[in-house]
């Protein structure tokens, strides 16, 4: 029996800026599931924590945004931080 993840609201992004890359988005709602919760704690357990601090704050006041050019419908929010900078990779729903 397989157990469905959860999900969790982050944040809500400013669609108006993805609009005119992407076209019509569904949602405004960025969403983290568990899935990706134990993702971040077993790949990358140095950045859980600032995940948990700056991961709303990096979908909701990004200070760059990134299409990336091997994905469709995959954009990077990047938030810099004092001594780095934190990146949310987000699938937008088109």
């Amino acid at each position: 029996m397989q157990v469905e993840d959860k999900t969790r609201l982050l944040g809500k992004i400013d669609i108006n800026s993805l609009i005119q890359t992407f076209g019509k988005i569904q949602t405004d709602e960025v969403i983290v599931t568990d899935e990706r919760i134990r993702h971040i704690i077993e790949r990358h357990p140095q950045y859980y924590k600032l995940f948990l601090e700056y991961g709303v704050f990096a979908v909701t006041n990004p200070d760059y945004i990134i299409k990336d050019g091997k994905c469709d419908g995959i954009i990077f929010m990047i938030k810099r931080l004092i001594d780095t900078n934190i990146n949310v990779v987000v699938r937008v729903a088109l």
